[in-house]
Order: structure tokens, then C-alpha cells, then sequence
């Protein structure tokens, strides 16, 4: 009976110790996201910028799944 009480709190310990590992933030840290990169910028005649679906968006600000598109920047005019 021994035994199985000792495999019982193995697994019990491995288990706990994958859950705990899997839940480490691997998202993008600040620093990360406001790091400033050295290139230029290509003006591409974007001046709207559009959903998923092709419907044209209006006030995207930084963090929004769609910003980011030329049209953000206003580099196109």
C-alpha cells in the first residue's frame, strides 16, 4: 500500500509542476512592444484602414488586433 500512496504523490507532484510551467507568460514583454526599430518607412497610398471582412475602420489606436496598417501611420497621403 505503500508503494501506490508513494507513485499517488509523484504524480500528483509531476502534474502540479507541468500545470505551474505551463502557465509562464511568454507574451511580449513593454519594453519589448515599445521598442523603437531603425529603418524607413515606404509611403504606400494607404490611407484607410480595413477589418477582416474589408469594412474600412476608423479610430484604431496601439494594442487593437488590426492596428498597425499603413493607414495608421498616414504615411500614404
Amino acid at each position: 500500500m505503500k508503494k501506490i500512496h508513494n507513485r499517488n504523490t509523484v504524480l500528483t507532484f509531476t502534474v502540479c509542476a507541468l500545470v505551474f510551467m505551463s502557465c509562464k507568460n511568454t507574451g511580449t514583454s513593454k519594453k519589448e512592444q515599445n521598442k523603437n526599430y531603425n529603418y524607413t518607412q515606404i509611403a504606400t497610398g494607404q490611407v484607410k484602414a480595413y477589418g477582416e471582412d474589408g469594412e474600412i475602420l476608423s479610430d484604431l489606436t496601439p494594442g487593437d488586433a488590426l492596428y498597425g496598417q499603413d493607414a495608421n501611420y498616414l504615411k500614404g497621403e
